[in-house]
């Protein structure tokens, strides 16, 4: 079996007073929060869930030479951020109860995948280097994870799988640039940031093109730098350490990007073997408006997300939500 391992982005400003040594975080993804909140129909469709388990490490104080040589190699000052995860999302079209579907809906697919990754930053700028790799098809476990919460939450059950997207490796890189002191320092407890972002990706799973920005306002040390969490495209965010200095902390937040999508193996059935599947929509747009919290060591995430379609026959933009828990020691 194939392991994976990304590298994901954990960026503290350069003003911030306080660091997290060591998180452990767990996140979940899924379409089910979104639709009960607006009292819609339990369903899922296309992306359907996502969850992460991940541990940062703060390296920024630490002697070791390899985090702070490759850093410097990035065109970066210090090192930041180390991170180890690991990684499950599945996707489905909407008609979970149907057994057979035209390729023109949403492909099944399953995707397990472990995690690595460092952050790094200079004056005005922070950047992270992803690397994964992981598997598709009936090994990344989609199919009983998927039923057996069903069954807990006595919902209908999937009749799908036996179309999934098949076994293949997944492996690639992310790339990610934001400029975090956009805006003009704020004296006081409050800080308001505005932070633009690019990013590319080039993976089996994804070859994208992304850019967007953030707006936020809370307590001082407590705003992203850029959308935290993200499962669906295999990162975790470029800013996932809370760095504020006071015991209660709290951010809100919007983001916005435009995701060019040169390919997305999850939408166009497969990269080197692939089922029917629909057409993919080149540019996808995403916006997201979340609320972070923080209680000493404790911190929590919730997000709302639309997305815009990202195929050609698919009906409506897709909605789901986000919610984190970490903890830090």
């Amino acid at each position: 079996m194939v392991t994976s391992l990304m590298i994901c982005a954990a960026l503290g400003s350069s003003k911030a007073a306080a660091r997290d040594p060591s998180t452990w975080r767990i996140t979940s993804e899924n379409d089910s929060p979104w639709s009960l909140m607006w009292n819609n129909p339990y369903r899922d469709e296309y992306y359907t869930n996502g969850i992460r388990m991940s541990r940062s490490q703060d390296v920024s104080g630490r002697a070791d030479a390899v985090f702070h040589r490759f850093a410097r190699a990035l065109g970066m000052r210090q090192a930041e951020q180390f991170q180890l995860a690991l990684a499950q999302s599945m996707y489905t079209p909407y008609e979970i109860w149907e057994p057979n579907l035209p390729a023109t809906t949403h492909p099944w697919a399953g995707h397990l995948f472990v995690s690595a990754g460092l952050s790094a930053t200079r004056p005005e700028l922070l950047g992270s280097v992803e690397l994964l790799a992981g598997w598709t098809g009936p090994a990344a476990i989609g199919e009983p994870a998927q039923k057996q919460v069903h069954v807990w939450l006595n919902g209908a059950e999937p009749m799908g799988w036996h179309d999934q997207v098949l076994f293949e490796p997944t492996f690639g890189t992310h790339l990610t640039l934001a400029a975090h002191d956009l805006l003009r320092p704020i004296d006081g407890p409050i800080e308001l940031r505005a932070v633009p972002h690019t990013m590319l990706t080039l993976a089996t799973t994804d070859l994208a093109g992304q850019a967007g920005g953030l707006l936020g306002l809370g307590t001082q040390g407590d705003v992203p730098a850029l959308r935290p969490e993200q499962v669906r495209f295999g990162h975790g965010g470029i800013d996932t350490a809370l760095r504020g200095d006071t015991p209660v902390g709290i951010a809100i937040f919007g983001v916005t990007s435009w995701r060019w999508q040169g390919h997305d193996m999850f939408v166009e059935g497969g990269t080197f073997k692939e089922i029917p599947a629909p057409e993919r929509v080149p540019l996808v747009r995403e916006t997201s408006v979340g609320i972070r919290l923080r209680i000493y060591g404790t911190h929590l995430l919730m997000m709302n997300n639309w997305q815009s379609r990202t195929f050609e026959t698919q009906d409506r933009e897709h909605n789901y939500g986000t919610m984190a828990i970490a903890q830090s020691f």
